[in-house]
């Protein structure tokens, strides 16, 4: 994704050079995103100034940027693939434009988008008038449907609607006018990616290969997908590269991470991806396709669970294979037991009747639950469990372990699951078929993450990655010393992370945020220090957690120069 700057004046002035310099310093902070090339334009009566900062993708030669039409009416600059351009450019061809590149982007030139050049918000678009008025106005939501209409379709139906839609999805973003990499963890949701991208280059070269780059922790074997991913990519017969960060790799780019996603972090995740767009973006790779969006929409989140087993599943029920509908589901009452572990979001603490205390905080429904009170079977009624997941969670991802850190290296993230034709339909599909119900022959209930995905990518990736349990992706430390540490050793004892928090969260810098409370979070400091917790999944100790959330705001202030807080 390219980077853009712009100035709107009101009212309009004459050019100057001052503006210039200006839309030139823009374009320079955030080189990193569009290395390329360069290029501004301002208007002749100083109002508007563009520019940009390119990422060459498509027409590596012609696309420079900012793109005019032939009238010299309209000026565009452009952020992101149109992944049907080549569709598109023939139907407006068809209608007479002309175009002067073969960018993707100079479509926009042409097209359904001046009624809102920039998002904003996701699925939205901001309109900027002559007169100062501004609007920002939705253009797309999640099309779920009525939860008590049969469905008709039979489950082999879906299955395969899924697998034609998921196959669409790659091919579009596998076009490109550079080398395309695959960002493979050891998960059903990138082996999916790179399984379909593999046979579909090998359609028209059977010695094609794609390139594979996963991230690594042998030092962490118990919890360490690399050797997972490592016999995906030789299924596949993939070009691999393993990358593998130590601990202190991990730490020593924090600071980096931080600034490239602009918020707070709370795990290691933006320091691994990072690390893995500087290995693609070094190994000569400008694209890379990833397997971000799907746990939000198929049911792979573990505290989903609980909000699966609020409602029944009325539109499952109609199909011959589903067993769990009704009130059968009753008798399970603690989504705990069939979750799998994952520490970020814990599912220790979900109860079945939490969304009593949400209706409470919001003063309101809450995300989940519709007012329609208690339904037939003494349990909510509710809107689709992946609701607030796509809304909420999937955005702050996408910044923390997508773009943002992809872009810090000029690499180009493109997510197939997240093409709107597929989340389209997965929307539309029953919620006991993502998370898939089975009574097992001692009359036990098991539930199966992201069941229909699974069923559909089968002939992609490997048997493993088939049967294999989602497990939360970490970018794993070391296990930190706890207690009979010695008199004058603590220091020796402690790791990279321990280091850096303690060197980095200090009395002066929490104080100049304005905000926050030292002695508390110098109690929280020394908490961690002296007696860290080591959760079993990888991921981080709570109380390191809010630390670097904590650390990350005093980095923000630090580079972006924000005043103290006053109130």
């Amino acid at each position: 994704m390219c980077g853009l700057t712009a100035s709107y004046t009101l009212p309009p002035q004459a050019p100057d050079a001052h503006l210039e310099v200006q839309l030139q310093d823009s374009i320079a902070a955030m080189n990193h995103r569009g290395p390329d090339s360069h290029g501004t334009y301002i208007s002749e009566d100083g109002r508007v100034g563009l520019g940009h900062a390119r990422l060459s993708i498509i027409d590596v030669e012609g696309g420079v940027q900012p793109l005019h039409d032939l009238e010299g009416d309209v000026h565009a600059i452009v952020n992101g693939e149109l992944y049907d351009y080549a569709e598109l450019r023939q139907d407006l061809e068809k209608r007479g434009c002309m175009f002067q590149t073969f960018s993707d982007s100079e479509l926009v030139i042409h097209l359904t988008l001046f009624k809102g050049v920039f998002k904003i918000p996701a699925a939205h678009h901001l309109l900027y008038t002559r007169m100062g008025q501004l609007k920002i106005q939705p253009w797309w939501d999640h099309p779920f449907p009525d939860q008590h209409v049969p469905e008709t379709r039979s489950v082999e139906e879906i299955i395969e609607g899924l697998r034609e839609r998921m196959v669409d999805a790659v091919r579009a973003r596998l076009r490109s006018d550079v080398p395309l990499a695959i960002s493979l963890s050891g998960g059903l949701d990138s082996a999916s990616v790179a399984g379909i991208a593999s046979a579909l280059l090998r359609e028209k070269n059977p010695h094609a290969k794609v390139a594979t780059f996963t991230l690594a922790f042998p030092a962490r074997g118990d919890i360490d997908e690399g050797p997972v991913a490592k016999r995906m990519a030789e299924f596949v017969g993939a070009d691999i590269h393993m990358v593998t960060p130590t601990e202190a790799d991990l730490v020593g780019i924090l600071d980096k991470a931080v600034y490239h996603t602009e918020h707070p972090v709370h795990t290691m995740h933006p320091s691994g991806r990072l690390i893995l767009s500087q290995a693609i973006r070094a190994a000569g790779y400008k694209v890379t396709l990833t397997g971000e969006g799907s746990d939000e929409f198929q049911g792979g989140y573990s505290f989903l669970l609980a909000d699966f087993l609020r409602a029944a599943d009325p539109a499952g029920a109609s199909l011959e294979s589903s067993s769990f509908s009704g009130g059968t589901y009753r008798i399970t009452r603690d989504p705990t037991k069939h979750a799998s572990p994952q520490d970020h979001v814990s599912v220790e603490d979900v109860k079945l009747n939490d969304h009593i205390l949400g209706k409470a905080m919001l003063v309101g429904p809450a995300p989940h639950a519709s007012a329609g009170g208690e339904g037939e079977h003494g349990l909510w009624e509710m809107a689709p469990f992946e609701y607030w997941t796509g809304h909420l969670v999937l955005p702050w991802l996408l910044n923390e372990v997508g773009d943002r850190t992809e872009m810090g290296h000029s690499v180009e993230g493109r997510q197939p699951f997240l093409d709107h034709k597929m989340i389209e339909f997965i929307d539309n599909v029953p919620p006991s078929l993502k998370i898939r119900p089975q009574k097992t022959a001692d009359g036990k209930w098991t539930f199966t993450e992201k069941w229909v995905l699974r069923e559909a990518m089968k002939p992609y990736i490997t048997e493993e990655i088939y049967l294999r349990t989602k497990s939360q992706y970490n970018s794993p430390l070391s296990n930190p010393k706890q207690n009979g540490v010695a008199d004058g050793e603590t220091e020796k004892a402690l790791t990279p992370l321990q280091v850096y928090l303690k060197e980095r969260v200090t009395k002066e810098r929490v104080e100049r945020l304005g905000f926050l409370n030292w002695e508390n979070i110098e109690v929280l400091l020394d908490a961690y220090i002296q007696n860290p917790e080591t959760p079993k999944d990888g991921g981080l100790d709570r109380k390191a957690r809010i630390i670097l959330s904590i650390s990350s705001l005093t980095v923000l202030q630090d580079r972006f120069n924000v005043p103290t807080a006053v109130f």
